[in-house]
């Protein structure tokens, strides 16, 4: 068992060191359509740093890593079309973190191919939130590289007009016979909504600038997404769930392709409004994700004893709680979180039912962190100071290997 603590404490006394890119006002009826990057470095009065238009139509990648790197800083590495990981000033990977809607989600390959960013699909109120170097403590656990927060705000829906809102979008992409099909629904009525999310994604294998195919360059996704709260009084419930299916895809900078990944997220968030500066928040989260990969279905395989598929699996659990009131002329936050995950991963060849790998068997990882933090903002500056001491623990069962070869006599 392997286990690790740390604590952090972060003081600033400067403009908020965190930006926004927001895809829209949420009062508008579609959704993705532009991302606003706004900063403070230099004085308070600075707002708008940078503009540009983007939407599904224009959504080139499978993802929307190619919006992300809009943001300063930010750079998407990709080990497919897929498999896009978020690089941000050296670091990338699980150094950077990344939340959708608030859930923390473990992916099942153990080389990222169900990275966090595949799991983005486009609804009303859209926002990323990107924060930028030794990020405030209540931004989340373990972020020394860094903290990408992807979500639409479950207040900002209760306040829309009542009614139906939406967006569909239909893209064709050349070379490569790609197609993509997005959209979204919104309704409202008194104090409850109802929204869902979903996409289509395919395309054959890419060409380069000659005009040579790019082997493994070819994808195929489908993904849905329901959401649904109510508020009474100072109360607020909102439950989410989420299911992508990925099908056969290239991944050309590793040594296996993708068979297939289905995975699945949900959340249940309550909010408590005391007053306008004084509420308590609490969210319970998982994802479950299964995934296949090999070596040979998808390319050529030297002979038949090379051949590997690895089937890997990710269960995940979480809590997270917040309390915020006022306190000495600026804002205290405490908060407190709990995250348990569950990792398998087993290799074999389908030419010899003998060979096995246990790569990964019962990896557990088990996180306890608790925070507080203070603010306080004036005309001319702002300063936050905040502690969080965080837990990890991790445990793995034993690892396995069967080769049983055939010996001529």
């Amino acid at each position: 068992m392997k286990q690790s603590i740390i604590a952090l404490a972060v003081f600033t006394a400067c403009a908020p060191v965190h930006i926004y890119a927001n895809t829209i006002d949420l009062a508008d009826n579609t959704s993705t359509e532009v991302v606003t990057v706004i900063g403070t470095p230099l004085s308070l009065s600075t707002q708008n740093i940078e503009q540009e238009s983007v939407s599904a139509t224009s959504n080139i990648d499978a993802d929307f890593g190619d919006q992300l790197a809009t943001l300063p800083g930010v750079s998407i590495s990709r080990n497919g079309p897929v498999t896009g990981l978020i690089q941000y000033r050296g670091l990338y990977g699980d150094r950077v973190g990344v939340s959708i809607d608030g859930v923390d989600i473990a992916g099942a390959g153990p080389n990222a191919m169900d990275s966090p960013l595949s799991h983005v699909l486009p609804e009303p109120g859209l926002t990323a939130t990107l924060y930028r170097g030794i990020v405030p403590v209540s931004a989340g656990v373990q972020t020394l590289g860094g903290k990408l927060r992807i979500h639409s705000d479950a207040s900002a829906l209760f306040d829309l007009n009542t009614g139906f809102s939406g967006s569909v979008s239909a893209s064709a992409i050349s070379p490569g016979s790609g197609q993509q099909y997005q959209g979204n629904v919104f309704y409202k009525s008194g104090q409850a909504f109802v929204s869902g999310a979903f996409t289509h994604q395919q395309r054959d294998e890419q060409e380069s600038g000659d005009n040579s195919v790019i082997p493994n360059s070819h994808y195929q996704r489908n993904g849905g997404k329901f959401r649904a709260g109510v508020e009474w009084g100072n109360h607020q419930v909102d439950v989410s769930y989420q299911q992508l299916n990925t099908n056969e895809s290239g991944t050309p900078a590793l040594a296996m392709d993708i068979g297939f990944i289905d995975a699945a997220w949900y959340r249940l968030g309550y909010r408590y409004n005391a007053n306008d500066r004084e509420f308590f928040t609490l969210s319970w989260f998982g994802n479950s994700n299964q995934h296949a990969m090999d070596n040979f279905s998808q390319r050529m395989v030297m002979s038949a004893d090379m051949a590997r598929e690895n089937n890997a699996d990710a269960i995940a659990q979480g809590l997270d709680a917040t309390y915020v009131t006022p306190f000495y002329k600026g804002d205290l936050k405490l908060g407190a979180y709990l995250h348990h995950s569950r990792n398998n991963s087993t290799i074999t060849n389908p030419n010899n039912g003998m060979f096995f790998v246990d790569n990964f068997t019962n990896v557990e990882k088990d996180t306890a962190s608790v925070y507080a933090e203070w603010q306080r903002d004036k005309a001319s500056f702002s300063t936050t100071i905040g502690t969080r001491y965080t837990r990890v623990d991790m445990d793995a069962g034993l690892a396995g290997i069967h080769v049983l070869t055939w010996m001529p006599g």
